[in-house]
């Protein structure tokens, strides 16, 4: 069957793909082993850091200290890493973004100088570690301080690029 159209703008990406050329060369990613003992963590949302050292946890609490953001690439063995929705399951070892622009899909519409949260206490829609650019009282972390959006999601789930800085951690407050 022959082509009969072409899309009109490339597709972002994947979730939780390193973003960009500046970011493959210059972005700063840690190792970690998550420490959940029956979640599974995605790509493209904050973790928190663990209890053992090069570990990594879903946040939960307004007193956690976050770590990064969970990146895909090619190096997971997908019988043994991932779970059937492509998610990292307990015990995988992954890379965490801590510096540089990576592919996510915020739960709100976001755009360019809008504020950025991370969830902690989950809610329909909104898993823990997912970003959106609306705070939610006592239940997000407002990062806006050392994050920005760079590309717009005009609906929630779209998949754009956030910036982040870790080095500035201490300015995340609770909402």
């Amino acid at each position: 069957m022959p082509q009969t159209a072409v899309a009109d703008r490339m597709t972002v990406g994947i979730l939780g793909q390193l973003a960009d050329l500046q970011s493959m060369a210059d972005a700063s990613v840690d190792t970690a082993t998550s420490e959940e003992v029956t979640a599974s963590i995605g790509f493209g949302i904050f973790v928190k850091h663990g209890v053992g050292v090069d570990s990594a946890l879903l946040p939960s609490d307004p007193a956690d200290r976050l770590k990064g953001i969970s990146i895909q690439t090619h190096e997971y063995a997908r019988d043994i890493e991932l779970d059937e929705d492509l998610k990292l399951r307990p015990g995988s070892t992954f890379g965490v973004l801590t510096h540089g622009r990576v592919t996510v899909a915020p739960t709100t519409p976001a755009a360019p100088g809008d504020e950025v949260h991370v969830q902690f206490d989950p809610e329909v829609g909104h898993p823990a570690g997912a970003v959106r650019a609306t705070g939610s009282a006592a239940k997000t972390f407002d990062i806006t301080a050392f994050a920005q959006w760079r590309t717009v999601a005009t609906s929630a789930g779209d998949l754009c690029v956030l910036e982040i800085d870790m080095l500035n951690l201490a300015l995340a407050v609770v909402d």
